[in-house]
């Protein structure tokens, strides 16, 4: 897999790199919280560019913690980390991480909101789970063998846990995993999500084959 460093690519690539690379320590500093905890959104002045606040849309609110952005978040830094060797998107990965261990329900499938009041009556976001556990097993190929182990075994259960309660064995609905929610503050929830099965299969997929380059 290519290394976007400074020296690699030609100057269109380059520039194409340092501008994503940007753009992520921008979401670091902007959207990862103190407690490992992250924002959906953050607004900016399009005239001078100036921070103004976090927000949200599909989230619960401005200072929740809403689960699938969390997923995607620790999938993104992992990816950050693998392309640029810089430790401050390994260490933000690893903590957001540590953040969603600790706010998972007993069958390790997060509700749609890590900060719904409604818990534990609320619905699930499996899509948020699938995608949690592949970037876990992103992250674990690139920690120590003890910290590598923990977060495969951690995914692994969220997987085992899919499958055994959300999967659509048996019900006459196009896809694999159930109780999706793209967006309760919109009103759709409780249903399949093609990004949900989607990075099912990934996570699958990188078991079978841990250096796997997506």
């Amino acid at each position: 897999m290519t290394q976007w460093g400074p020296l690699n690519g030609t100057p269109s690539e380059r520039g194409f790199a340092d501008m994503a690379i940007a753009h992520a320590r921008t979401a670091l500093t902007r959207q990862v919280r103190a407690n490992g905890s992250t924002s959906h959104v953050a607004d900016f002045d399009p005239d001078t560019g100036k921070f103004i606040k976090q927000d949200t849309h599909q989230g619960l609110s401005a200072t929740s913690g809403w689960s699938r952005g969390q997923a995607w978040a620790v999938y993104g830094f992992a990816d950050c980390y693998r392309e640029t060797n810089d430790t401050a998107f390994l260490d933000a990965a690893c903590h957001l991480v540590n953040y969603c261990l600790r706010h998972l329900p007993a069958d390790r499938v997060p509700y749609w909101d890590y900060d719904s009041s409604l818990i534990p009556n609320d619905v699930r976001d499996s899509s948020a789970a699938s995608i949690l556990a592949s970037g876990m097993l992103n992250l674990a190929q690139l920690v120590p063998d003890l910290q590598a182990s923990l977060w495969r075994d951690e995914a692994l259960k969220i997987l085992e846990s899919l499958w055994d309660n959300y999967s659509s064995r048996g019900v006459n609905t196009p896809c694999i995993l159930l109780h999706g929610t793209r967006s309760k503050p919109h009103g759709s929830m409780d249903h399949g999500l093609i990004y949900g099965d989607y990075y099912f299969v990934e996570a699958l997929t990188r078991l079978l084959v841990p250096n796997l380059p997506v």
